[in-house]
């Protein structure tokens, strides 16, 4: 191979791996502001829902990894992943949300996305 497409191939691989992240506990409220979540957990996401034990987990479990959720309600809760703004309202809204049994077992968890359609006023 020579040099020059040795070097797009490596810029590639480098580009790839800069969008995720191993899942750290520390980082994943780091900075977090209300309506702001960190970039880094969207850069965690992968691994934390590919290499932890969340369905079938204790929601006192859940809550000690990641904290307090941003959403809760009767049977389920959620989490700000990502927010994106037109001025002051919302366009693009990334979450990821559990959902609890009667005994506290998580039982599904799903990540949810949502983006203003063009045509929306």
């Amino acid at each position: 191979m020579d040099l020059a497409l040795s070097i797009v191939v490596l810029a590639v691989l480098v580009i790839a791996g800069c969008g995720k992240m191993k899942f750290d506990k520390a980082k994943w409220d780091e900075g977090y502001e209300i309506g702001f979540p960190p970039p880094s957990r969207n850069k965690m996401l992968s691994d934390l829902v590919e290499n932890h034990k969340l369905k079938g987990a204790k929601y006192s479990e859940v809550i000690s990894l990641l904290g307090q959720p941003n959403a809760h309600d009767s049977m389920s809760f959620s989490y700000d992943i990502g927010i994106d703004y037109s001025g002051i309202d919302p366009v693009y809204v990334k979450s990821l949300e559990f959902v609890f049994s009667k005994d506290s077992v998580i039982t599904a968890f799903n990540i949810e996305e949502w983006k203003k359609a063009q045509d929306e006023k």
